[in-house]
């Protein structure tokens, strides 16, 4: 070959070299994508860039949402409900949330300055647990049965207006599957996303047990951290703290089983479990009414904070609370068994009382315990919490025993005592016996046993471990 030859070569060489430089430079991901709409095929969002919720992002039914582990998803705030960001999964779609514990995915508010690699410039986090309902959360949706008010078979779930389809829940198939779940951060949400509503960090409406759902965390959300209506997927490592209300909240007949959680209260949380059950007719069977948590570790305040409930049992709930640890509550923080409140018509002159304020006047909860629908045994509460714990348990509807009642069953207020429903045939000797029962199926400690509470030694992935918040 000729020497021109060559240097013809040589240039074709150089021109094809410098098309793959080009072609590699076109291929690089943008630093940020913006998602809006409804999904309807499948698709990837990949941990290349940081994707922005611009408004609601809905995975339709028949679709899949793939989320590479190391994700990082910001929400965006508007003081518009209607442009409100949230992630939803429909019913149909599904979510295929895919994090490690190396490579958690992380769902978080605009505001926060993390990078796509999952660190900060400045080293640390720029946001606190006072920066709450910057973005709405993550939503799923199943098919899976609800016991609705009025036996309907399918509800609008709280927070997206009715126009909106997509925020339907419930149905027959108790093995629907909504995808998997897992090692998902979800941090300062809590927006009202519709309706005047906040929401939860994760929401589970109808979740079938098909779903898998593990390892998550819920940070400094407005409203819960994690609540379940319906369904029955289960839900194993989870971690929720600061949040603005309860930390784990049950409605509407939820039958899956909760293990191996923790609570850490921040400085506007509420209960740590709050708990109501069917709201229309019983599923059947009847047991498919009743959840099971176990092996939980829940932190109150301190000692010196009031309120922040350890657990409040409300109407018609049914399930068990077995091998958890409570402690740091303050001393006016208990376990309530409660009637189901209604209000007074009217009021007795002096009583302190007004007309629509509220009277647990339903022994339901307590026929409930009393016939081993409810369980709450084998759990420890720390002896250094400075809540006494006698004090610890109670069982509440405070109608005084010469209440007299109206037509619609509501009493008028008088002297106030812990007592049943006057026409009920329970005697304050019985709800002795029983309250006695309580306290002797769990115990004071002054230090956890080795098979109670949360095994915390997988949660070195979270912020709460990160940050020493989780330091137990």
């Amino acid at each position: 070959m000729c020497i021109r030859d060559r240097t013809v070569t040589e240039y074709v060489d150089k021109i094809v070299e410098v098309e793959k430089i080009v072609e590699v430079e076109a291929e690089t991901p943008p630093e940020v994508i913006n998602h809006n709409g409804i999904i309807t095929s499948d698709e990837t969002w990949k941990n290349t860039s940081i994707h922005t919720l611009t408004d609601k992002v809905v995975v339709g039914d028949g679709a899949i949402l793939t989320i590479e582990a190391g994700t990082i998803i910001k929400g965006i705030f508007s003081d518009n409900v209607e442009d409100a960001s949230a992630l939803i999964v429909a019913r149909g779609g599904k979510l295929q949330a895919l994090g490690t514990s190396e490579k958690p995915i992380i769902m978080t508010a605009q505001d926060d300055l993390i990078q796509k690699d999952g660190t900060y410039a400045s080293g640390s986090p720029n946001l606190t647990p006072a920066d709450i309902g910057l973005w709405g959360g993550l939503i799923v949706l199943g098919k899976s049965r609800c016991s609705f008010k009025n036996d309907v078979a399918e509800l609008q779930i709280e927070g997206i207006p009715a126009e909106d389809t997509f925020g339907l829940y419930g149905g027959t198939d108790d093995s629907d599957d909504s995808g998997v779940i897992r090692y998902v951060s979800i941090r300062h949400g809590g927006t009202n996303i519709g309706l005047g509503n906040e929401i939860n960090g994760l929401t589970l409406g109808g979740v079938g047990a098909g779903t898998t759902i593990s390892n998550i965390e819920v940070y400094a959300n407005q409203d819960d951290g994690i609540e379940f209506f319906g369904g029955n997927v289960n839900l194993t490592n989870a971690v929720v703290w600061s949040q603005g209300d309860d930390a784990y909240d049950i409605d509407q007949s939820y039958n899956g089983t909760i293990s191996n959680i923790v609570y850490i209260a921040g400085d506007d949380s509420d209960h740590a479990f709050e708990i109501d059950g069917m709201e229309g007719s019983a599923l059947v069977p009847a047991a498919r009414n009743r959840f099971t948590i176990l092996n939980a570790t829940l932190k109150g305040p301190g000692i010196d904070q009031s309120g922040r409930e350890m657990v409040d049992w409300r109407s018609n709930a049914e399930g068990s609370i077995t091998n958890s640890y409570f402690f740091n509550f303050g001393t006016a923080a208990d376990v309530e068994i409660d009637g189901d409140g209604t209000k007074y018509k009217s009021v007795v002159e002096g009583s302190g009382k007004k007309v629509d304020d509220k009277v647990s006047n339903n022994p339901k909860l307590y026929d409930n315990f009393k016939s081993g629908k409810i369980i709450f045994s084998g759990n420890e509460f720390n002896s250094s919490n400075g809540k006494g714990y006698n004090s610890s348990f109670a069982f509440k509807w405070t109608v005084a025993p010469n209440a007299t009642s109206d037509d619609n069953g509501t009493f008028d207020a008088k002297d106030s005592s812990d007592s049943r429903d006057p026409g009920s045939g329970a005697t304050q000797s019985e709800m002795s016996t029983q309250l006695t029962r309580l306290k002797s199926e769990n115990a004071l400690v002054s230090e956890k046993s080795a098979n109670v509470g949360a095994n915390t030694f997988g949660f070195s992935w979270t912020l709460a471990k990160t940050s020493g918040i989780l330091d137990f």
